[in-house]
């Protein structure tokens, strides 16, 4: 037995051949036949269609009865019988069950539609406790839709918002999480707002969300926390989990979160004034065990003494200019309660510089990003690392210096070689490494160092940056077949991938690959089919200057199902036109789509390329205001959400 379903948007509900086909074992079969005969009868007793077949196309939810609703709800239990129901609202993907408990979706900029589908979710999946919400600039109501929001789903126990870009925390948002009593975690990530929103959101939050445990409030830059908001935070008397971004905020502000009960984890970034009287306030914490302090700046000695009570300590900076005094500093008092370092730019002029970092035993997350402007090369080896066995993520990078003698930018005097030794040495030492990001130079990276990195057989995440700092460099060559199978994130910049298309196919190096991210890479057209046929959970992929692209290498990608964020930037190649986006239109759970090529820079988008995009909420082009003008007239924005009205547009022309 085979049952279809498909559901659109629109709130109409069809029985339609051609949909995703959901085989059933036996017992499944029985189970899903009683279901359809509760179906029908509940129909029969209200009086509504005999069977979901005989639901007229135009038929609305509201038509349906809520039992009806539940039970066909119900009958999808296993996120691999979902694809014909993920049609009900444009983007769903990952469930429709109503056991479902999370779900990820976009607000509508008009209230009265998103009222609509709000109230259309609630019936439907009436348990949902986790949301994902993203919101675009052009939501003013923002409030009103959070508001909408709680008043359906009652259940709601976390609430993730991503502002876009400008979208802008308005101050009467006191009231929206009135209808939320349930919340125990909210994320705020992105956008911006003023003093006063923030002390009427906070205010509202310590009303209207009594068992609210985590807080996360991550703004767009000079825009935060400060002293004021702290006596706000402490009326959220049950947060355990604290994060946010600061903003003149003082030592003596902070002194102030020592009197929430139950804090066990607090971040904080964009500190700059804590001094060494107020480092010894986190001791009045008794149930902290996680800190994280960020900031631009190294802080005083006599600051990193004082934080040696907190059991578990996370430290970052913009730059770090003496970094053999810091690392001193750190192995004197931190050694047991460090675990997590970002040294941000590190100035190194000699390659003792580094020594002191092994001390730090406890490490498990290490990232920094080296300069230098010596007079004679300084060389780091990555072997040297080998006393830090338990680190989980290993960042590091190099960038450009300034040379005064000779007034130029160029490429640091360090060199960090990425040999065979070195890999070798570095994944016998460091076997529990999860996260792996080498951004260095052309001349550092090297193939027979990158042939090694299999031997780092438990890495989830990698990243391969062989910058040309100076003038023009060959590709670094390398095979897929040299990482390690269980990667699921991969990232590579200037580097020639030379496997054959034949053993692409033949034997997929790596198909647990969830996100794929190439900028200036070459990647033939037979490759990129091959490759993307052996990559079936992938949903994350970025196409940057990838030579051998064009429009017929992107119909390819056509089959990949998982993907939903794509971003294709071609410029100076007319291989490549806005025309090659029709081959992805199958792509049903496409909702973030990033798109750079010369005919959208000169002639501005063509419609008919996006309207076929019936999941897709965000929409990035390279083309200028100027562009859509001349395409479209004044009222560009108008003519472009009447083709495309579910679609957010972001303008990234310069």
């Amino acid at each position: 037995m085979r049952i279809d379903f498909a559901f659109d948007l629109g709130g109409r509900a069809a029985a339609c051949q051609g949909a995703t086909s959901i085989p059933y074992d036996r017992r499944q079969e029985q189970q899903q036949r009683g279901t359809m005969q509760a179906a029908a009868a509940s129909c029969r007793d209200s009086g509504a269609a005999a069977s979901p077949h005989d639901v007229a196309p135009g038929a609305a939810w509201s038509m349906l009865p809520d039992a009806v609703l539940e039970i066909i709800g119900q009958s999808f239990c296993d996120a691999r019988q979902l694809e014909g129901a993920s049609r009900v609202c444009k983007g769903w993907r990952k469930g429709f069950a109503s056991g479902m408990v999370g779900i990820e979706l976009t607000v509508h900029r008009d209230s009265e539609q998103w009222r609509t589908r709000m109230e259309r979710l609630g019936r439907l999946l009436p348990g949902l406790q986790r949301c994902k919400a993203h919101v675009g600039a052009g939501v003013d109501a923002l409030p009103v839709a959070i508001d909408t929001l709680g008043q359906q789903l009652e259940r709601m126990e976390h609430l993730e918002l991503q502002l876009g870009e400008g979208c802008q925390i308005a101050a009467d948002s006191s009231l929206e999480f009135s209808h939320l009593q349930r919340l125990r975690s909210l994320t705020l990530r992105g956008g911006k707002f003023t003093a006063a929103a923030a002390r009427l959101l906070l205010g509202g939050l310590a009303v209207a969300c009594p068992v609210l445990e985590e807080l996360r409030v991550l703004p767009e830059a000079l825009c935060g926390l400060g002293d004021e908001e702290m006596p706000l935070l402490v009326e959220l008397a049950g947060l355990k989990r604290l994060e946010f971004q600061a903003y003149r905020l003082t030592g003596a502000g902070l002194l102030k979160l020592t009197a929430l009960p139950q804090l066990e984890e607090l971040s904080v970034s964009g500190l700059d004034c804590i001094t060494g009287l107020d480092a010894p306030a986190f001791r009045l914490c008794p149930t902290l065990h996680h800190l994280a302090l960020s900031g631009d700046f190294v802080p005083p000695p006599d600051v990193v003494a004082r934080l040696r009570e907190v059991e578990g300590l996370t430290m970052s900076f913009r730059s770090t200019d003496q970094v053999a005094g810091l690392l001193r500093t750190l192995s004197m008092h931190l050694t047991s309660s460090l675990v997590k370092l970002d040294m941000g730019v590190v100035r190194v002029m000699r390659e003792e510089a580094l020594e002191g970092i092994t001390q730090l035993a406890r490490l498990t997350d290490l990232r920094l990003a080296v300069t230098g402007n010596s007079d004679r090369p300084v060389t780091l080896r990555l072997e040297q690392l080998a006393p830090l066995s338990g680190l989980r993520v290993l960042h590091v990078g190099k960038q450009c210096a300034y040379f005064p003698d000779t007034r130029r930018m160029g490429e640091a005097s360090v060199r960090i070689p990425v040999d065979a030794a070195s890999a070798e040495a570095l994944a016998a030492a460091c076997g529990r490494l999860r996260s792996l990001r080498l951004c260095l130079g052309a001349g550092d990276v090297l193939a027979e160092g990158l042939a090694r990195l299999s031997a780092f057989s438990q890495l989830e995440s990698l990243s391969v940056h062989a910058e040309p700092f100076s003038g023009a460099a060959a590709a670094v060559p390398m095979s897929l077949a040299w990482l390690p199978p269980g990667l699921t994130r991969l990232e590579l910049k200037h580097v020639d991938i030379c496997d054959d298309a034949e053993g692409l196919l033949a034997r997929p190096p790596l198909p647990a690959l969830a996100a794929l991210h190439l900028d200036v890479c070459r990647l033939r057209p037979a490759q990129l089919a091959a490759l993307a046929a052996g990559v079936p959970r992938l949903a994350s992929l970025r196409l940057a200057g990838v030579a051998g692209l064009g429009d017929e290498a992107l119909a390819s990608l056509a089959g990949l199902s998982e993907l939903s964020e794509l971003s294709v930037v071609g410029p100076h190649n007319r291989a490549l036109t806005q025309r090659g986006l029709q081959a992805l239109a199958p792509l049903l759970s496409l909702r973030r789509l990033e798109w750079q090529s010369d005919d959208l820079a000169a002639y501005g988008p063509i419609l008919e390329c996006f309207t076929r995009f019936t999941t897709l909420r965000s929409l990035a082009l390279s083309c200028t205001r100027r562009t859509m003008v001349l395409a479209f007239g004044e009222d560009y924005e108008a003519a472009f959400r009447a083709s495309c009205p579910y679609i957010d547009l972001d303008l990234r022309g310069a």
